[in-house]
């Protein structure tokens, strides 16, 4: 009796390496503590960052007093030490030197030419679908990688699934558009 012995490789992929991120802060002084600072973008121009930044008022009753916002987005290190300048849109005070304010319009003129290098993914909620076309609204949710269903056609209701799903959206269509919207 032979006896074959087989030897077998096994090779198992590891996990894409990650490259190493670092945290870039805007800080600008605002009016008030009811001013907040987004980052929206960042973009790279002539080997420099443009950094977008929005500033949004809250709703309610704030003092009038100096305040600091902040605003963070993480960034490749490779990218994060590059130079930066801050833009600022929808500013109604005046910022400080390191902080230029502009409006649209200025800093369409300013990106031209820039690569956009990063920029704030929106939430989609359910509103966003409301009066779209069930084609439009499958459209909206498939560029933005969102789960969708639909659950109800001119108030006939469809065969559905238990499952109870937070990240996907129910539609309910009447005349082809989206009248109502649920998570689940």
């Amino acid at each position: 009796m032979k006896t074959l012995i087989l030897a077998l490789a096994l090779t198992i992929p590891l996990a894409a390496e990650t490259p190493p991120v670092q945290e870039i802060t805007v800080k600008t002084e605002v009016p008030s503590p009811a001013w907040n600072l987004a980052i929206e973008s960042i973009h790279k121009k002539d080997g420099k960052l443009l950094v977008v930044t929005r500033a949004s008022k809250s709703e309610g009753i704030f003092t009038q007093q100096i305040t600091t916002a902040k605003a963070s987005a993480k960034l490749p290190n490779k990218i994060a030490d590059i130079p930066r300048e801050i833009y600022l849109l929808d500013a109604t005070w005046k910022t400080p030197e390191h902080v230029h304010a502009v409006t649209q319009e200025e800093l369409d003129t300013i990106l031209a030419g820039s690569t956009q290098i990063y920029k704030v993914k929106t939430e989609i909620a359910s509103a966003d679908f409301l009066e779209l076309s069930l084609e439009e609204a499958e459209e909206l949710a498939k560029k933005n990688g969102l789960k969708y269903r639909i659950v109800e056609v001119d108030g006939q209701p469809r065969p559905i699934t238990m499952d109870l799903r937070m990240d996907r959206f129910n539609f309910h269509v009447e005349n082809g558009k989206i009248v109502k919207v649920t998570k689940g």
